[in-house]
């Protein structure tokens, strides 16, 4: 309701306008064809009294003519900032924005792993824990289809974070869930970082937190929190292992039991792409202290460049990984010749 009164009075304010514009225009145009019809004979009292309703419709006719002539070059610029943003995006293949991986981005995302019936979909994160974890959203989905897929011949080749050696996990984990000084919370009240606090002294260094080394922090993370018996299992690490069985459930309730084929790699990337053979959806990632980050998605035709180096990328990442089962150990190895 708010915004039809808005523009009936928008549209009010413009009609007044015009109805000024005119009538200044028309008066303008009267007096002066006057004045240059008959320069002679008009007394000078008339001319006086031609003179000023000129003037005053001058005042008016000019200011909005040039006013809106403004407006219209700003409306041209603004039009032209807009086609070559067009055109940018056509040439990088970008298809779809989405300000967050909520709402449409899920909705999309969702159509997309119900629709799918031809081609392998690839998906590559830190953790892919909204994707394969049990509970998540898109597990549920990735449930509910993965008969399907085996039907046709789809799989899902996911590459993402080793638990045990990946050189980002340990950071990611001091960022998300430690104290300053590299100590776990374990329940208490975390103690804000120094950069997330409102006043950042641009001066001071983590080296100036005498008690904590984070070089040592990574060395050690694994030891005191990854995936071997530990006193905490932080957040991250516990995210992969959720994932692994998650996979393992989802696996199971297919006859062939791998549907979805799963590597780990040390290089995993800090964003998330899940790769279509026709779409890419990409979301950029960030070390934040609060979990996730919740980037904004994008959307990028296949053919295009930008599609091209994630795949690219992905296969990289899926010839650097190892499979699950070789991280199991020697005795879980398939022969290369079968």
């Amino acid at each position: 309701m708010a915004r039809v009164e808005r523009f009936k009075s928008i549209s009010k304010t413009k009609l007044i306008l015009f109805t000024i514009w005119l009538v200044s225009f028309l008066v303008l145009t009267f007096c002066t064809i006057v004045i240059m019809a008959y320069p002679g004979p008009i007394p000078l009292k008339y001319k006086i009294l031609l003179f000023f309703p000129l003037q005053v419709a001058s005042g008016f006719f000019f200011p909005i003519s040039i006013g809106k002539i403004i407006q219209w070059i700003r409306e041209r610029d603004l039009a032209t900032v807009l086609w070559n943003f067009i055109s940018d995006c056509s040439d990088a293949g970008l298809s779809r924005f989405y300000a967050s991986r909520e709402k449409n981005a899920k909705i999309d995302l969702e159509r997309r792993f119900r629709e799918h019936k031809k081609g392998d979909i690839l998906l590559t994160g830190p953790s892919l824990r909204l994707f394969l974890a049990p509970g998540a959203y898109f597990h549920a989905v990735i449930k509910d289809n993965i008969k399907s897929y085996e039907t046709y011949g789809v799989n899902i080749r996911i590459v993402h974070a080793d638990m045990e050696r990946n050189v980002s996990v340990p950071i990611r984990a001091y960022v998300e869930e430690f104290n300053p000084d590299g100590r776990h919370p374990r329940g208490k009240h975390r103690v804000r970082l120094d950069w997330a606090s409102d006043i950042f002294d641009w001066n001071r260094s983590i080296d100036d937190i005498k008690s904590f080394d984070l070089a040592e922090f990574y060395k050690d993370f694994y030891r005191k929190y990854g995936s071997a018996p530990s006193v905490y299992r932080c957040r991250c690490v516990s995210d992969l292992e959720n994932v692994a069985g998650g996979i393992r459930e989802l696996n199971a309730t297919t006859e062939g039991g791998n549907v979805i084929r799963a590597r780990q790699s040390m290089c995993a990337p800090y964003f998330t792409a899940v790769i279509f053979p026709d779409i890419c959806y990409y979301t950029p990632n960030i070390l934040h202290q609060e979990a996730p980050a919740n980037m904004p998605m994008l959307a990028f035709l296949a053919g295009g460049p930008v599609y091209d180096k994630i795949l690219t990328h992905f296969k990289f990442l899926w010839w650097s990984g190892e499979d699950y089962e070789k991280l199991r150990g020697p005795s879980n190895e398939r022969d290369p010749s079968a």
